[in-house]
Order: structure tokens, then sequence, then C-alpha cells
């Protein structure tokens, strides 16, 4: 469930989510807060819903601190789904919360936002896949830089992406490794229309086609819901 699917697809989602029929549901927070909610509160209420579950959850704190504030909305949304079911005598929904990079900031937010009344439980291991090798390099004047993401991307094997924080970076990036020869190159960033970040997603990771793209240039929008499983090459 997401902003550009057509208006007749969400409501048709909320009716099987009223109905019981939709058992897993993906969708943004942006979403969960705003035109899901009064689904979501008329589930707690049965009693019909079993789990909220958040993946990527340091984003509530890295993200929800600027410039997506609904990732930290979200806990006041579970907060009250909490409220409607124990006011019902029913079982509120259950919250697991996933992520790969926890600080322990973010921890300790999370656990503040969405710990509730009851107890809260933290399974954590570390975990370092010995195939992944780091290189690093010291920092340079721009231009410099840019000549280093060159001669890299030369050496290191596709398909690869490249991260930046900027999506005027991002363009300058591209630009510069497309002059270098690399022109299976693609950018995406929030000003990308969604119908073309669709397109590179499908040319770079083959999705049942040849590849046409090798690199993605792109801001940390990128990276999110990617279905890759042979991403060679990381650059940030």
């Amino acid at each position: 469930y997401f902003s550009d699917r057509p208006k007749m697809e969400k409501e048709a989602i909320k009716d099987r989510l009223r109905d019981g029929t939709q058992r897993v549901l993906f969708t943004s927070p942006e979403a969960l807060v705003a035109s899901l909610a009064q689904s979501l509160r008329h589930l707690a209420s049965r009693g019909a819903l079993g789990h909220v579950v958040i993946d990527e959850a340091h984003l509530v704190r890295t993200w929800g601190l600027s410039f997506r504030p609904e990732f930290q909305l979200v806990a006041s949304l579970i907060s009250e789904l909490r409220y409607v079911a124990t006011a019902q005598g029913v079982t509120p929904p259950r919250v697991a919360l996933l992520t790969a990079t926890l600080s322990q900031q973010g921890l300790l937010l999370n656990d503040e936002l969405f710990g509730g009344s009851g107890p809260s439980l933290f399974v954590g291991s570390t975990y370092l896949r010995t195939e992944i090798r780091y290189l690093y390099a010291s920092p340079v004047s721009v231009d410099e830089r840019l000549g280093r993401v060159v001669e890299a991307l030369h050496h290191l094997p596709p398909p690869a992406i490249v991260y930046t924080t900027r999506k005027d970076s991002a363009e300058t990036i591209a630009d510069r490794l497309r002059q270098a020869g690399f022109a299976r190159t693609a950018v995406f960033h929030g000003d990308i229309r969604a119908d073309e970040r669709l397109n590179i997603l499908r040319s770079w990771s083959g999705d049942g086609a040849p590849t046409s793209v090798d690199v993605v240039v792109g801001t940390s929008a990128f990276g999110l819901g990617v279905d890759q499983s042979d991403v060679r090459t990381v650059l940030h």
C-alpha cells in the first residue's frame, strides 16, 4: 500500500483488511499514520490486528528526527491501537522492530517510543560476513574524490551502487562516470519519477530480462526495498 497506487486499488485493500482476507500488508509510515489509520483502529477493536512489524527500525531515529517524522508518529498510532484493543477486552497487537544497524541511542529511543506499558525483549547478535572486503581512503578535495570514484569502478565489479548525500552530487557523479565510459549508469533520487524508478530497478536487477544498468548513483532513498541478490560493490 503506497501513494502511487490507484485509489480504487487502495480502497480494495482497505476492504480486504476490514473483512480479514488481507492477512499481510506492506506499507510506508506515511500511509500507516494517515489513510490506513482508521482501518487499523477497526481491526484493533476486534482483536484482528495481530502484529505491527517495523523494518529498518534504525530509521525511526535517523530519519524520524529530520525529514520523515512519520517514522516516530507511528509510535503514537500504535499506542492508540493498543488502547483501543484493551478497552474492548481483546488482545492488542504485538510490535516487532527489525534492523541490522541499530545504535545504542536508536535502541533506547525505540524502546521508549514503542515499548508500551508491558515488557519488551531485545534480541541481538554480531555477525560479520567474512567474504566482504572493506576499502577506505582519507578525505580529499571534491574533484580528486570524483577521480577516485571513477578509478575505483574501473577495478570493482558490478552490479554497483554509488551513494552520495545530495541529488546534485548524484547527477554530477553519474555524468563523470558516463564520460569515463560507464554508459550503463543510472541516477536514483527523490526527484526521479516513480515510473522511472521502477524502470531503473528492473534494468539494474534484470527482473526476468537482460540488465541494461551496471551502476546506480543514488541518495539514501535507493536501497530500501531493493530486491537484488548479487550486489558486488557499494561505494560511499
